[in-house]
């Protein structure tokens, strides 16, 4: 239904425990959308942000590190792309490190997952809000103008799934 962004991207902050790689920790990760990155325009420091094959339901299992996760697990070694670990003890493939400066405001993530969500699920049959959006205005619309037209979606898809505004 949007009319004003050019591009939209999502994820959801979580935590999962990594193994592989010396002692077991508990490490922030989102799960996003191959979008995601696209959306903020940054690229990463080594290798590559995961793909929208990498990102479809049952893709590889890969990841991208942040900065500070790959100097303080991995000691800055630029052969840790290609290399696996385990995320609550699923194998996982590192493809990317992203630079030293990204990161969402109050995201903890120290790494990214490809979300791999199903087309063919019935997420409308779940009550609640899960995801947090990052959206890049098309030329020439002002925030202003994208504001009145997520508002009018907003209010659309509210009496069309109620179920959804269950409040916080």
């Amino acid at each position: 239904q949007n009319s004003t962004f050019s591009d939209i991207g999502s994820y959801i902050d979580w935590h999962a425990n990594l193994t592989g790689v010396d002692e077991p920790v508990e490490v922030g990760v989102s799960i996003a959308t191959a979008s995601f990155f696209r959306v903020l325009g940054v690229a990463p420091e080594l290798g590559r942000v995961y793909t929208p094959e990498e990102d479809a339901p049952n893709g590889p299992q890969v990841v991208v590190l942040s900065h500070r996760l790959w100097e303080r697990r991995f000691g800055a070694r630029h052969d840790v792309l290609g290399g696996r670990l385990e995320l609550n003890g699923r194998p996982s493939t590192v493809i990317g490190v992203m630079p030293a400066s990204f990161g969402i405001e109050g995201s903890k993530a120290e790494l990214w997952t490809p979300m791999q969500l199903n087309p063919s699920l019935d997420y409308r049959t779940r009550a609640g809000r899960y995801l947090t959006s990052v959206a890049r205005l098309k030329p020439n619309v002002t925030p202003q103008r994208a504001q009145v037209d997520m508002s009018a979606i907003a209010r659309r898809l509210e009496a069309a799934h109620p179920i959804f505004n269950t409040g916080w």
